[in-house]
């Protein structure tokens, strides 16, 4: 699950895809951007079914990232957990994500 939250006191859009990883080195599909608006300290979370729909995939098991843009400011948090056979969460890991800036080329 990704939960992304706007620290600002106003509207903030942002635009998010879906990028996934085939295994072999094999590069994946790539989503369309889909447009995403948060309020003043609002959040949102980007979860497994989100995902798998937007990856367009039927696969039980994906690989990629998920590509958050934007102009603002804001906190975007991974939360990665497992279940045991019991079916109840056994181990959790946060993770957050660091803003960076974009360049128009990688290969100046």
């Amino acid at each position: 699950m990704i939960s992304v939250h706007n620290p600002t006191n106003s509207n903030v859009m942002f635009k998010k895809k879906f990028a996934v990883g085939l295994p072999s080195e094999r590069v994946g599909p790539v989503s369309d951007f889909y447009e995403a608006k948060l309020g003043p300290d609002e959040a949102l979370e980007i979860d497994r079914k989100d995902i798998f729909e937007h990856a367009h995939t039927k696969s039980k098991f994906i690989k990629g990232f998920v590509v958050i843009e934007s102009d603002d400011q804001l906190d975007v948090v991974a939360v990665y957990t497992a279940a045991g056979r019991d079916q109840q969460v056994q181990t959790l890991f946060i993770a957050r994500a660091y803003q960076r800036r974009r360049h128009d080329s990688c290969l100046d």
